[in-house]
This record gives C-alpha cells, structure tokens and sequence, in this order.
C-alpha cells in the first residue's frame, strides 16, 4: 500500500511539473507564436526523423545482442529486439533512461534467470553510448574554440538565462554556459574512462574485489562479488576486445543517428544553420546527460531550446525544435509501448 501511495505521488509530482513547465512555455512565448511555429513544421522532414530513430532502436538492439552474447545470453532476435524497443519507450515515456534499463534487466532476471549477464550487457550498452556522445560534445568544443562564433547571428547579445517559474535572472548568457558544460563534459568523459579502467585492468579488478570482501553480510557480499566478476573484462582476449571495438564503432553510428534527429527537427522548422552545426555536437549531449535523471517532460526541452541561444536560435523556435525532437524519439519507440501490453496480456 504504501509503494502504491509512492508511485501515485511521483505521478503527480511528475505530472505538476510538466503541466508547470508548458504553462511556462506559453506564458512566456505566447500561445499563438507557438502554435505558428508548430503549423510551420514540415511533416515530412518529422516522418524522416521518426525512420531515423527507428533505425537507431534496431541497431541498439543489435549491439546489445552483442553484448549479451559476449555475456552467455543468446536471446531469439525477435524477443531480443521487443524487449530493446520496450526498453526505448520507458526511456522515452517514462522520462529516463534508468527506468529502460532497469526493465530489460528484470525481464532477464525473472525471465531467463540472467540477472547478472543483463546487468553488465546493459551496462556496457550504456557507458559506450556516454563515451561517444562525451567525444562528439569534445570535438565540437574545438571547433568552437578554433571556430568561435563564425556564421552565427546574434552570438554576442543574449540576456542572462531565467529559471522558469521564477522572475530569477542568471549573469551567465548561454555562450558562458556552453563553455561551462563543455568542463563538466571533459570530466565526465575522464571519469568514464577512469571507471571503466577499473574493469579491465588485472590488478585494480583485484584490489575492487578485496574491497567487496570487507562487505560485512555473507549473502550480500557474494552477490556483489558475482555480480562485479560478470563485469569485468579480460583485455589479453582477443575476442572481448573484438567484441568491444565493434560496440563502440555502432555507438558511434547509433549517436550520430540520434544527434541527425535534432538537426531534421530544425530542418523541419526551416530554422537549421550549416555554421551552427558544431552547436548541435555541444548541446545534444548535455541533453543526453539529463536523461540520466528521470526528469519531468518539459524540463530538458526548455533547457536544451535554451541552450541553443548560444547558436543563434529563436528561444521559442528552438523550445519547439526539442519538443518535436523528443516526440520523434516517443513516435519512433511506440511499438516498445505494443510490445509491453502484450508480453504482460501474456502473462
């Protein structure tokens, strides 16, 4: 009774704040100027989008079958991809990555008994995908830093940003923020990179494991000691390492996929700058980063059409670009949505 009362509060409290969130979208842009801006889209450039992460579900499906290979699990490809794509939508509907990934994992703990495969498949599907979007988010700091503001309008007057709700003014334009993600970025980056060191190196996989040890409950110790064994990677194997240069090079394709998805959206608003492409290279993946909180629907399209300022963009126009840029994404997972209705009319 009372995780049902805990789940009803967080609907709520989820609810609120994107109601919250539009009311202040509308407050400050006004209703008509963006209803016009949405009647503006071009629907097919929106359909080409929706093919698009399409695409990148069934490649992300592949490449966690990969890893679930490399970890023992061999799942038919029919369940495999459902499972991925219904993984994708709680990602997408239910406001953050964690809820997708903690599904697949149950579905293969109560299902196929594979709690701990799932576990670090899922796992590494994740870091490599943080990987690469920390690379692109680099490369389009240098470029920016090369580059500056070249073939951008408007790049130099911005006022300060305005937390919503709130009459609060930040003395920081959206260029200053940019440059203060990009450090938070390049951290981030290091401190994957650091971690997953951690995993394939000999002697600190076994100074990780003597720290398990000091775990004082027996049950609870030999879990984690299990669980950290399933994850860590034998660098001298020729086919982990194999298996791992292959999951990056799809992650790349699978994150570029998705960072073209953004760009159809401003095509689809007539709004897309050649010269502000490098922009979309910065800003995505700090979006993604906040896909890791499950936050409300509204919160991470105000901030990101926000960030955009930087960019030359309308405020309105790029607000309305992430909307339409994260109903692409719930458009194209919809079938993850099928998928789970069924498999639990099944059961």
């Amino acid at each position: 009774m009372r995780q049902k009362i805990k789940q009803l509060l967080s609907i709520l409290l989820k609810t609120g704040v994107t109601v919250g969130v539009i009311y202040w979208i509308i407050s400050k842009f006004g209703w008509e100027k963006i209803t016009s801006t949405i009647s503006n889209a071009n629907p097919l450039w929106i359909g080409a989008g929706v093919i698009l992460f399409i695409i990148s579900i069934l490649l992300g499906a592949l490449q966690w079958r990969i890893l679930l290979l490399n970890r023992g699990l061999d799942l038919p490809v029919g369940k495999m991809v459902s499972l991925y794509f219904t993984g994708m939508f709680f990602n997408n509907f239910m406001l953050g990555m964690v809820a997708g990934d903690s599904y697949k994992v149950a579905h293969l703990h109560f299902n196929e008994g594979k709690a701990k495969s799932g576990f670090a498949a899922t796992f590494y599907d994740r870091i490599a995908g943080l990987l690469v979007i920390s690379i692109f988010a680099l490369l389009g700091g240098v470029w920016l830093f090369l580059y500056g503001t070249e073939g951008v309008t408007n790049s130099v007057e911005y006022t300060p940003l305005t937390i919503p709700f709130t009459s609060i003014h930040i003395n920081m334009t959206p260029e200053m923020w940019i440059n203060g993600t990009l450090v938070f970025t390049l951290l981030f980056a290091l401190l994957l990179v650091a971690f997953f060191i951690m995993f394939i190196s000999k002697r600190l996989q076994a100074w990780t494991l003597a720290g398990a040890e000091k775990i004082p409950d027996g049950k609870i110790r030999s879990r984690v000691q299990s669980v950290l064994k399933e994850m860590f990677i034998d660098r001298h194997d020729a086919n982990e390492k194999r298996t791992f240069l292959i999951v990056l090079a799809y992650s790349f394709i699978i994150q570029l996929i998705r960072m073209i998805v953004h760009i159809v959206a401003a095509l689809s608003l007539g709004i897309f700058n050649i010269a502000t492409v490098h922009y979309f290279f910065i800003i995505i993946p700090i979006i993604a980063f906040m896909t890791i909180v499950p936050l409300p629907f509204g919160i991470k399209e105000a901030l990101g059409g926000t960030l955009f300022l930087a960019a030359g963009y309308a405020h309105e126009e790029a607000v309305v670009m992430e909307f339409i840029a994260t109903l692409i994404g719930i458009t194209g997972s919809l079938f993850g949505g099928v998928t789970f209705i069924l498999d639990r009319k099944k059961k």
